[in-house]
């Protein structure tokens, strides 16, 4: 017997002349659906799951053409349509899913997976009239001893499923007049399932509670932490503002004061430009004095091994060209050094020369440095004399500038004012969900299905 929302609605008040609740035993009756060998159907499930959980592209047709066969034989059960199903929507063919769905739910046999989908769908679709129709039917059969079910376990699995239902569209689902809907059936409901199964029904209904209230939870905290981020954004609005109308500030002092800076600062640059400038000549003529000692000293070194007194004044040793040669007699004996004296001397010359050359280098890297130093110098002063020339012609463009500035500081402030915080409207979205509260994952429920195939025999 099946009862209408409206007629549920108004035996909820005549809760005084309903008749008193069924004992447990006859709610959890269990009649076998059919005479299919339990052990046939175990067998077939477990087939047809294998082809369901491989990667193959063409799991739901094979499965579709095994259907053809093992469906006349094990009375049309079904989970045979339910894994067909979960193939077709491993694969995203909807549409296809939902008529298996709906094959497995015409069955007498009631199996509440095929069920949950099909009144999930009502729900997500905001078909808000079918969906608590289909919530109403499901407590008949909850309640309903002769209401055959695949085990008692999916009959209370199903209560708790009720409950949450009932919980999410009484309040997080966020719609005021299908709660009332809900809430004029619920009472009516609760009689339908029973004492028995009324306590899962409350369990499921204070989970959703528990979690609509830590998805409240996260919304406040998550709000928290937007309004805190807000107040940084316009904290440092503030400081960029205060920090233009200090630019504003020190770009109002006169040109006057402006000028008089810069003529200090020329003075300033153009006699350290005349100092350095001294200093590079007096190291130039250091630099030309040393350059004739050095040109000296080298001709003396070169001249020094003609003094050698030669052996019977005739064969000699050119220190100069590094090979004996024939030297005038005349020219051997004019200094008449002998080679010890030759090497001492040689060695004072060239002591003399290295001093000479050491000193020549310093002075190039001391050039070399005042040179740097001038050219930066040099810079500055045409940076200054830029600055003096265009004084007025810069503040204008920098006070332009700050203004552009300024407006842009105005949009950046009154955007963050209007601003939504991103995580705030995602957690608020969250909330009214469906998907937060109940979900359908297809490698789950096929997993759960061949684990519950596993040793043991389905038993109606």
């Amino acid at each position: 017997m099946r009862f209408s929302l409206t007629s549920l609605v108004l035996l909820a008040g005549m809760v005084g002349f309903l008749p008193g609740p069924v004992s447990a035993e006859d709610d959890v009756l269990d009649s076998p659906v059919s005479s299919v060998d339990s052990s046939q159907l175990n067998v077939a499930l477990k087939s047809l799951l294998v082809i369901a959980s491989s990667d193959d592209n063409n799991a739901s047709d094979l499965i579709g053409h095994q259907l053809q066969t093992l469906l006349p034989k094990m009375d049309d059960d079904p989970r045979l349509h339910y894994v067909h199903a979960l193939s077709l929507l491993k694969q995203f063919r909807h549409a296809e899913a939902v008529q298996a769905m709906q094959s497995a739910a015409g069955h007498k046999l009631y199996y509440f997976p095929a069920h949950h989908f099909l009144i999930y769908e009502q729900i997500r679709q905001k078909q808000n009239d079918e969906a608590i129709e289909s919530l109403v039917d499901l407590a008949e059969r909850i309640g309903e001893p002769s209401q055959l079910w695949t085990s008692e376990e999916d009959r209370l699995e199903a209560a708790r499923w009720l409950g949450r239902m009932i919980a999410y569209l009484e309040g997080p689902c966020g719609q005021p007049p299908v709660a009332k809907q809900v809430s004029q059936a619920e009472l009516a409901m609760r009689m339908q399932v029973g004492p028995v199964y009324e306590t899962e029904l409350n369990r499921g209904m204070d989970e959703i509670h528990a979690e609509h209230r830590e998805m409240q939870m996260l919304l406040l905290a998550s709000l928290d932490t937007a309004a805190l981020k807000k107040e940084e954004e316009l904290k440092a609005t503030a400081d960029k503002e205060a920090e233009l109308l200090a630019q504003k500030k020190s770009l109002a002092t006169s040109a006057r004061e402006q000028e008089a800076i810069g003529k200090e600062q020329l003075r300033d640059l153009d006699s350290q430009l005349s100092t350095m400038e001294k200093q590079y000549y007096a190291i130039q003529t250091s630099q030309e004095r040393l350059q004739m000692s050095i040109a000296a000293v080298r001709v003396e070194i070169v001249q020094l091994p003609y003094g050698i007194q030669g052996v019977n004044g005739v064969a000699q040793f050119n220190q100069g060209s590094n090979n004996f040669s024939t030297l005038n007699s005349n020219s051997i004996f004019t200094m008449g050094l002998t080679p010890n004296q030759l090497s001492t001397a040689l060695a004072v010359k060239q002591l003399e020369l290295n001093s000479y050359v050491i000193e020549y280098q310093r002075n190039a890297n001391n050039q070399s440095g005042l040179l740097a130093q001038a050219e930066k110098m040099v810079a500055a002063r045409s940076q200054l004399l830029a600055v003096g020339e265009n004084t007025d012609a810069r503040n204008q463009s920098s006070l332009k500038g700050l203004s552009r500035w300024e407006q842009r500081l105005t949009k950046t402030k009154k955007k963050t004012l209007e601003s939504t915080d991103k995580r705030t409207a995602a957690v608020r979205s969250r909330i009214s969900l469906l998907s937060t509260y109940d979900s359908l994952s297809v490698p789950e429920e096929l997993a759960g299905l061949q684990q519950s195939l596993n040793g043991d025999v389905i038993v109606p």
